[in-house]
């Protein structure tokens, strides 16, 4: 009897620590299933963002088009010429930095469904780095709060030339202020951006956006 109640007592002390082990690896699969809805829902709540902020990308990029539109109609009015186009390929760069963004659409990586038109270029550089002007012209818009674009600088450079500075943190400059090539205008920041701390920086000839990389040495 006493053996039997042995063998049982060890058999009752076995079946205890096999429920102990399922429930605590039961446990440990029920957190590790949390954790990958948790990290599903975070993914899915960052890509509704990043949606979101392409679409008022876009919906700013057009409103754009209207304000150079309306530049262009004032520029016509009252003629402003440069030799801008002579500096093709020998400008100097706005701001000193890697390229984040290049000219054309973009792919997010995490996100490659979701495809951004790049206008221009952006350039990484820390907040507050000094933004220059890339030829001689005329500041035509300045703006505290441009949408995606943050704070903005357009500067006329004649025969319908156009230069944007975007994402700033700080306007040296005022409408119908007559700048320099290499004169200080602005200081980079990240207003508006999704890339951090860059200068987002486009050539415009009328509407239409070219890639500035042709134009820069």
């Amino acid at each position: 009897m006493h053996k039997r109640n042995k063998i049982f007592n060890l058999n009752l002390t076995q079946v205890q620590r096999t429920a102990r082990a399922t429930t605590s690896e039961n446990r440990r699969l029920a957190m590790q299933s949390e954790a990958k809805r948790s990290a599903i829902q975070q993914i899915q709540t960052q890509r509704e963002s990043y949606e979101a902020a392409a679409a008022d990308l876009e919906k700013t990029a057009q409103q754009l088009r209207s304000l150079l539109s309306r530049l262009e109609q004032k520029r016509q009015a009252k003629p402003y010429s440069g030799d801008f186009a002579k500096g093709q390929g020998a400008l100097d760069w706005p701001v000193q930095g890697d390229v984040v963004g290049h000219f054309g659409p973009e792919h997010n990586p995490r996100f490659p469904k979701v495809v951004i038109t790049n206008n221009g270029l952006d350039i990484a550089a820390p907040i507050g780095s000094p933004v220059r002007a890339v030829a001689k012209g005329r500041v035509d818009y300045t703006s505290e709060d441009y949408g995606a674009f943050g704070q903005l600088i357009i500067v006329n450079h004649g025969d319908s030339y156009y230069t944007l500075y975007g994402h700033l943190s700080d306007i040296a400059v005022s409408v119908g202020q007559e700048v320099t090539a290499g004169q200080v205008i602005a200081r980079s920041g990240d207003t508006g951006s999704l890339k951090g701390p860059i200068l987002h920086f486009e050539i415009r000839r009328g509407g239409t956006a070219v890639n500035p990389e042709t134009w820069l040495r």
